[in-house]
């Protein structure tokens, strides 16, 4: 059990009235960034969610909470069909449960639905996409102006390549020998770099709430109709670009293997699996996409795709202090299975 919540636990059983034990209190894995468990309450009926926020990651947890709370309050008013994330409040009705060291939340558990760690066909893709696009047509008419950035240049692929570039020239865990062929990728598709902002700079591409990090373990399928029960993990909900939220898709639902895999040959982009998720998203998006981002959806995932990778090899340079590993190469086989679906999207 992680050291941070055994050191909590009192204050939070205090917060949210729990009634169990830290014995009875589960992990939930598959996140790059939080720490997920659950619980079920005193009754033995409701199960929770409870997740501490990586302040490293996201420095300003109270914002981050404040986006996710205007994001709920606004689905509740419009005719958004999938479940809608809200948290518990505290005893002092507070979103946020904020100890010495660390802020927790607690959401109500979605039942008899899960995430899925790979999409398994096109149906799953189709409707997983169908969900993200309900998503952000729901949020067409919210301004952006309502949501704090609160992670600055999260999707700016210039501010990763240049992060990237700090990353090369300090090499603090000795691995720049390891990365050449990498090297050369990146100087080849760094023109990507120049596209969003010179599109939005010609007023094409509209800034919007996205969600940002769409990856098929963010949406939710019900165990028996196969159907999408909601899309989670809104943290990183900030405005940005519709062609983020599609490009994420591609990233994450059309490999043929894990984000991980040391077999690169493995690695190979599902065309089926594409095509559905584009009927998917255009179906759930219908009335808010321009002809534009319609046309351009496929430069979108190349530029996430490749930042991405950037992103993962980034980290390996760092040595591994942002995305969570288990193995030394861990993200480094990120990288270049990224980079291999970006050089097949390119053909």
């Amino acid at each position: 059990m992680n050291s941070q919540l055994q050191q909590d636990w009192p204050q939070l059983t205090a917060a949210y009235d729990i009634h169990c034990d830290l014995s009875a209190v589960s992990t939930i894995g598959g996140g790059h960034i939080n720490d997920t468990y659950q619980f079920i309450d005193k009754n033995g009926t409701n199960a929770w969610i409870l997740q501490r926020i990586n302040t490293h990651v996201f420095p300003t947890p109270w914002k981050v909470q404040t986006n996710f709370d205007t994001v709920s309050a606004y689905l509740k008013k419009t005719n958004y069909p999938l479940e809608i994330l809200s948290v518990k409040l505290t005893s002092e009705q507070e979103s946020l449960c904020h100890t010495k060291n660390n802020y927790w939340r607690v959401l109500p558990k979605i039942n008899n639905a899960k995430p899925q760690l790979s999409v398994t066909d096109s149906e799953q893709a189709f409707q997983a996409a169908k969900a993200v696009g309900y998503f952000d047509q729901a949020l067409d008419d919210l301004p952006p102006q309502q949501i704090d950035s609160v992670i600055p240049g999260f999707h700016d692929l210039n501010l990763r390549l240049e992060q990237f570039k700090e990353s090369l020239l300090h090499n603090h865990a000795n691995r720049k020998n390891l990365i050449s062929s990498e090297l050369n990728l990146i100087e080849k598709f760094k023109y990507l770099a120049k596209w969003l902002p010179q599109m939005n700079q010609e007023k094409k591409l509209p800034l919007r709430v996205v969600h940002n990090d769409t990856k098929i373990s963010n949406i939710l399928l019900c165990n028996t109709t196969g159907k999408a029960r909601a899309v989670i993990d809104w943290d990183t909900i900030m405005p940005g670009y519709r062609l983020y939220d599609f490009g994420d898709m591609v990233r994450s639902f059309t490999p043929s293997a894990k984000e991980d895999t040391t077999d690169i040959h493995q690695v190979e982009v599902r065309f089926d699996v594409l095509q559905a998720l584009t009927d998917g998203y255009l179906t759930g998006c219908t009335n808010a996409l321009n002809e534009f981002e319609r046309i351009h959806l496929l430069t979108g995932a190349k530029v996430i795709i490749f930042m991405v990778g950037v992103r993962f090899l980034t980290d390996y340079l760092n040595g591994d202090v942002y995305f969570k590993t288990q193995t030394d190469n861990q993200n480094l086989n990120r990288c270049r299975n990224q980079f291999k679906l970006l050089q097949q999207l390119e053909k």
